[in-house]
């Protein structure tokens, strides 16, 4: 990106859970796993139970904190008089709630319309949804081929329709609001022209434009600068998965008998048509086939590859060898790309072979496998598509990134390692975060061996200074630029532990997390959304959050057990799950009739154990919502009202417990 746009950015990111967690109305338990059930937290707040909610505003979302930080820095640059802005978060940051939050703000408190444009059907849908999360009965428009809602309060539209003039004449110039999705392609003329006839570009009364995108950079080298002001706000990828806002990191490299200096550019990357050649000629398909075979033969893994015919070749060859695979690109029917995709995410499908489909508007999180079957040179494209796989789900340690490679000096290839700047010998036997630790580590003791030595010089010239009876020797001595209490400082400086935290599977529709006190639920509720729900041990009950996508719930529920200082009891890398089996874990197991094989260790014990105990508290908590029902429907025949509570609530947890 051009030099000139700036970055003003506060990088302090606060590890506390997030505050004031909000919870909105809508079902905890309607999903088909449940038959036609009412909500359970209708149930709880038609009872006695002691439950705890956080005040409500408009949004049903908590913000995480680095999402409130981005909404302060823009608040704060528009103020000053800007109002072409950029955000840059990593996938699976959540984006898209920030800026559905910053258009619930603005039209809370002026009544401002507000657009959102977009390139494509997912990222609209996607778009849609997440506001009508954020925003109770928002008002939203689509304006995107036949579709033509111009007069809604939220417009969220299809660049390629807004670009046609006759379109856009027809779209009333009078948003306040102007949010432009997946950023870096902000600077393509039909963005500009939009932009420009919505007066994002005026002197006066311009409205707030603001980009948001993982990549704030273009393969082509054309700065953003000529659409936005300034980058407000900018995570990095490292530091997200650092915070455990998303999924660690793994690394396996493929080497292909193939010269990529021979394969011809156009622009900042390989001639699509070439490459697939090439790659055609090197048996691509099978070395793709024998990766997956060697490094994630048991994971859900998406693959990236050049052209139509290459991606079918492939799916077709996985098929061969019994492995539930499909292939996916443009030319296939929305809807049957819709089902691939859903089929993918129920595990009916294990691997997706994808050609320019996926590296945009997928947010499917329980991808733990990203193969890259096509050498880019991109760092833009690169990231795009390694973002596939960064989002957190229960249950999920890392995600492996597998890169297919081959022979080059002339050019700079993207690959896992090289975009950290870490060995690649280092990252084939250690997770990324592993690796960048150590790597931060032996930097820190370098600079602690230059400050020593440091140190060391001055003493000896000041040694040497004496002996001479230099009076002003110490003016004459370079200072130190380490002060002795610094270095004391530097060197015991403790860093914080990254926690894998430890989910368990009680069945498709819940995960529970034990802690010292208590145990976190993650449950999913109607339309693959999810809510985080902490149950203590003396059986108060605390909505963590509501009806959120499945990543989201598990990351605000992971915030609440930070805040608890509950993180050794959640570890799953800690040391003392590596040892052998308890006697009394043992004993314990025997007494509630677990089955287990005879080299178990501590962790796997713990998790059989908490398992049942997970289960149990399920139960519990069922019959104890049975015993409210009664109060309540007595309650309700006196006011003669509906309780809006059925049996098929006091089941549900019993379908989650086996």
């Amino acid at each position: 990106m051009d030099e000139t746009l700036a970055i003003n950015s506060s990088q302090n990111q606060n590890n506390s859970a997030l505050n004031n967690l909000s919870c909105g109305s809508n079902n905890i338990a309607d999903s088909p796993t449940y038959g036609n059930s009412n909500t359970i937290n209708n149930t709880i707040n038609n009872t006695n139970t002691s439950f705890n909610k956080s005040n409500s505003t408009h949004s049903k979302i908590s913000l995480r904190p680095y999402q409130q930080e981005a909404l302060l820095a823009l608040d704060k640059s528009h103020k000053e008089g800007k109002n072409r802005l950029l955000i840059s978060l990593p996938t699976g940051a959540g984006k898209t709630i920030v800026f559905a939050n910053l258009i619930a703000n603005r039209s809370l408190n002026n009544n401002s319309r507000s657009l959102v444009i977009a390139h494509r059907d997912e990222l609209i849908e996607q778009a849609v949804d997440k506001i009508q999360l954020v925003i109770d009965g928002a008002d939203i428009g689509i304006v995107k081929a036949n579709n033509n809602q111009i007069n809604s309060k939220v417009v969220v539209a299809s660049i390629q329709t807004l670009a046609r003039e006759s379109r856009l004449a027809q779209l009333e110039k009078n948003f306040s609001t102007i949010i432009v999705d997946e950023a870096h392609h902000a600077s393509a003329n039909s963005y500009l022209r939009v932009l420009q006839s919505l007066g994002s570009f005026n002197q006066n009364n311009a409205p707030l434009t603001v980009g948001v995108t993982a990549t704030p950079e273009r393969g082509d080298k054309i700065g953003l600068d000529k659409v936005f002001q300034e980058i407000v706000y900018h995570r990095s990828l490292i530091e997200m998965i650092n915070q455990q806002y998303l999924s660690d990191l793994t690394w396996q490299e493929i080497s292909l008998d193939l010269d990529l200096d021979k394969v011809e550019t156009r622009g900042d990357d390989f001639i699509e048509s070439k490459l697939i050649e090439a790659l055609t000629k090197t048996d691509a398909p099978r070395q793709v086939l024998t990766a997956f075979k060697q490094y994630a033969s048991n994971r859900k893994s998406l693959i990236f590859v050049p052209g139509v015919t290459l991606a079918r070749t492939i799916a077709t060859l996985f098929q061969e060898h019994n492995i539930a695979c499909e292939s996916i690109d443009g030319t296939l029917p929305s809807d049957e790309r819709k089902s691939i995709l859903s089929r993918l995410k129920s595990g009916q499908t294990q691997v997706v072979v994808n050609c320019m489909v996926l590296t945009e508007g997928f947010d499917e999180s329980s991808i733990d496998c990203i193969i890259f079957a096509r050498p880019t040179k991109s760092k833009s494209f690169y990231l795009q598509m390694l973002g596939r796989g960064t989002r957190l789900h229960p249950g999920k340690k890392d995600c492996l990134i597998i890169d297919l490679v081959g022979l080059s000096y002339q050019y700079n290839l993207v690959s896992l390692p090289n975009l950290f700047g870490l060995s690649g010998d280092k990252l084939k036997t250690k997770s990324l975060l592993v690796a960048n630790q150590e790597a931060e580590d032996e930097l820190k003791a370098h600079q602690e061996k230059e400050a020593l030595n440091l140190i060391a010089e001055l003493e000896k010239a000041k040694a040497n200074a004496q002996n001479k009876d230099v009076q002003d020797a110490d003016a004459e001595v370079v200072k130190p630029r380490i002060s002795d209490q610094r270095l004391v400082d530097y060197v015991k400086e403790d860093k914080k532990k990254t926690i894998n935290f430890n989910w368990l599977k009680l069945s498709n529709d819940c995960y529970a997390l034990s802690i010292s006190n208590g145990i976190i639920f993650l449950i999913k509720s109607e339309a693959n959304l999810w809510s985080a729900i902490y149950r203590e041990t003396n059986k108060n009950i605390t909505l963590i959050g509501q009806n959120l996508p499945l990543e989201y719930a598990q990351g605000v529920a992971q915030d609440f057990i930070r805040n608890l200082s509950s993180l050794p009891l959640v570890d799953l890398n800690a040391s003392w799950r590596n040892q052998e089996a308890s006697h009394n874990q043992l004993a314990l197991l025997n007494e509630l009739g677990i089955s287990f094989d005879d080299s178990i260790d501590k962790g796997q014990a713990s998790d059989l154990i908490a398992i049942h105990y997970a289960k149990q508290s399920l139960l519990d908590y069922q019959n104890q919502l049975a015993q409210q029902h009664l109060v309540s429907t007595n309650k309700a025949a006196i006011n003669n009202t509906n309780t809006n509570i059925t049996s098929n609530n006091i089941s549900n947890f019993n379908i989650l417990a086996n």
